[in-house]
């Protein structure tokens, strides 16, 4: 029988670091309708309430499959393809562990030591890229991009944009077994492979919304709007993981 179902706080943690990607899909709205008797008003819920919110929680945003329908299996397979480049077990298990190891994070924190010289600069955006694959970028825009991470650097948390990656790891890891190029027992351990990487990283969930943010500009060269609305509604629905999951345990 597979485990959908986290067994310990640190995979709760961990399920709420990956709660964006399922919030674009606004949850929170339906969820608040669900729970909005027990919401209402300032003062905490009862013991009584705050489990029965707790459990509806865990149904939308903990499960290992997300609590997706069978029919969404061929648009996440899509989304794994193009996105991601997997299209079956050996590219899934190479993009995690890419994921795990890198991300954009290692990047990220060589690229602000070396915004002096455009040069060396230049040099480590493209390290990773393929040699056939042409960078379409001209002096000034790199530039301009070397200008906004150094400016970054001045608001940027100490963990820099590490739950960028961790969130698209979990939400990578989750399709992954959804679509079935993992076992449940694999994918749950992938999770909590993370947790060494996350444990006391993160001072609030602000602080993740806010790694998260500076990471997703940094991959697309411009921020995302709605992402940010996603955030601010983790931060501030009163049905949100964020508000009864603290990110520190």
């Amino acid at each position: 029988m597979q485990r959908l179902e986290t067994e310990n706080e640190h995979e709760e943690v961990l399920m709420a670091m990956g709660a964006i990607y399922l919030e674009e899909n606004s949850l929170l709205d339906e969820l608040y309708e669900i729970l909005e008797a027990d919401l209402i008003g300032d003062e905490e819920p009862s013991a009584e309430a705050r489990d029965f919110i707790c459990q509806h929680i865990v149904e939308n945003f903990f499960r290992l499959d997300m609590n997706f329908a069978e029919e969404m299996r061929a648009d996440c397979l899509d989304l794994l393809q193009e996105m991601w480049d997997v299209h079956d077990r050996s590219s899934a298990l190479v993009s995690i562990q890419a994921l795990f190891t890198t991300g954009h994070r290692t990047k990220f924190n060589v690229l602000k030591v070396n915004t002096q010289s455009l040069y060396k600069f230049k040099e480590i955006f493209k390290f990773d890229f393929d040699e056939s694959e042409e960078i379409q970028l001209s002096d000034e825009e790199f530039e301009k991009l070397a200008t906004w991470i150094e400016r970054a650097n001045s608001f940027v948390p100490v963990p820099g944009i590490l739950a960028w990656d961790v969130a698209r790891y979990i939400h990578l890891v989750r399709m992954c077994f959804f679509v079935g190029y993992l076992s449940d027992k694999e994918a749950w351990d992938k999770l909590n492979a993370l947790w060494p990487l996350v444990e006391n990283k993160f001072s609030s969930w602000n602080e993740f919304a806010q790694s998260f943010l500076i990471g997703r500009t940094f991959w697309a060269g411009s921020e995302d709007p709605e992402l940010k609305s996603v955030c601010e509604r983790l931060l501030g629905n009163k049905a949100s993981p964020w508000l009864y999951y603290p990110i520190k345990v």
